[in-house]
């Protein structure tokens, strides 16, 4: 099993991450992100700009919280994808991300697998590509900066062309931060 996640050149795997926090030091969450994951198998190659995005209001939180950062990266890894998101899932709780909590609840780190080389993967704890990205402008647009050309397997669009379907609304509230800079 673990050669399929080989290519043929015996090059280790590449992989598009998606990561986003709004509680506590959001810059030094994700250097903290970054410096673990390099730490920890998961050689990150690439990082989009910091976007500032809106807090999405829900009904378990009326507390203003914090925009968030938001930034894609990639990275490539010999780590196989279930044993990524265990590896991601351990970041995340030892930034300070309490697992428990509903989803689009406050957090320090979230860390989405978005892509993982070419797969298709649906298993009970893991989808590969991300089930929601094509969904969201905070997403797409960190991604589109350093992936525009990157073809999405299910639907074979570009990254470019994803983010060029999506609503002037679901991309309100999206800013670069243009003078903040990331050490990965």
């Amino acid at each position: 099993m673990k050669d399929k996640f080989i290519d043929k050149s015996g090059y280790i795997n590449t992989v598009y991450f998606s990561l986003g926090t709004n509680v506590g030091d959001r810059l030094v969450n994700l250097n903290q992100a970054f410096a673990m994951m390099n730490q920890n198998g998961i050689e990150i190659l690439q990082v989009s700009s910091i976007y500032q995005t809106s807090h999405w209001s829900n009904e378990i939180s009326s507390v203003p919280y914090p925009d968030y950062y938001n930034v894609s990266c990639k990275a490539r890894t010999n780590l196989e994808p279930i044993k990524l998101l265990e590896t991601i899932k351990s970041i995340e709780k030892k930034i300070g991300r309490n697992l428990e909590n509903a989803k689009n609840f406050p957090r320090e780190i979230d860390i989405d697998i978005l892509f993982y080389n070419s797969i298709i993967m649906k298993e009970i704890d893991i989808e590969i590509p991300h089930p929601r990205f094509h969904l969201r402008g905070f997403v797409l647009v960190p991604l589109n900066e350093i992936a525009f050309n990157y073809i999405n397997p299910k639907d074979k669009l570009s990254i470019k062309n994803i983010l060029n379907n999506l609503t002037a609304r679901e991309l309100m509230g999206i800013k670069i931060m243009k003078d903040i800079q990331l050490n990965y």
